[in-house]
């Protein structure tokens, strides 16, 4: 019951009616993760665009727009596309993006990349502080999002590669996604500059630990593409 409370309050937000400043806070949080999925959420944001006439909350709500199934699927068609080798079927020219693959870059825009963009408590830092600044970080450099937490297809798909290769699919707990926010160090091998950022029963770390642990499906069935540089 407050669920949907929240959620039709939420809704009048994205109103004709509404404040034009409450609005725009609105569809900026509408790029979260549980409200880009909403069916209920993606109508009002159809809605908006009929009436809205501030330019960015309009270009926000867009970006939101344009992850939803049909939309996000038909630009990583075309993303993967300019890939040479990128593993798929091609058929009348056209990729065909597996359901496995498809679902598994959806899970790394909606849980992966937010949990590397979110601040912890103990150092009010996240991990794009440093790997999406340029220069900062060169051998594990990424795109940031933007300021409501939205990236490019292109851009993710690239983010995507970079960190599948940060996996080892032979021996998963050693791959370094996973094993540098842990800060290990052995004589072989450095520590995390930024030092540890989990505990290994941390949500966070557990939502990384499953993107990994799945590549071990994705990489063994699609192999894995020459690392795609920004």
């Amino acid at each position: 019951e407050l669920r949907t409370r929240a959620l039709t309050v939420f809704l009048q937000q994205l109103s004709n009616s509404a404040d034009g400043r409450t609005r725009k806070l609105a569809v900026d949080l509408a790029n979260q993760t549980s409200m880009k999925r909403n069916p209920e959420i993606l109508v009002g944001l159809e809605a908006l665009r009929a009436f809205e006439t501030d330019k960015q909350v309009l270009e926000n709500a867009n970006k939101v727009l344009s992850q939803s199934q049909g939309a996000f699927q038909k630009s990583l068609l075309a993303a993967v596309a300019k890939e040479p080798d990128h593993g798929f079927e091609v058929e009348n020219g056209v990729v065909r993006v597996p359901d496995d693959f498809f679902n598994d870059i959806v899970y790394f825009r909606d849980y992966v990349m937010p949990e590397m963009t979110k601040v912890l408590r103990g150092d009010e830092r996240s991990c794009m502080i440093c790997h999406g600044e340029p220069g900062r970080v060169p051998s594990l450099e990424l795109y940031p999002p933007d300021q409501v937490g939205f990236l490019s297809v292109d851009q993710l798909l690239i983010n995507y590669r970079i960190l599948q290769h940060r996996v080892s699919i032979d021996d998963i707990m050693n791959s370094k996604l996973i094993r540098k926010p842990l800060n290990v160090q052995t004589g072989k091998e450095d520590g995390h500059q930024g030092g540890r950022r989990y505990q290994t029963n941390d949500s966070g770390y557990l939502i990384l630990k499953k993107w990994v642990e799945n590549q071990v499906n994705i990489q063994g069935t699609y192999g894995l593409p020459e690392r795609n540089k920004k």
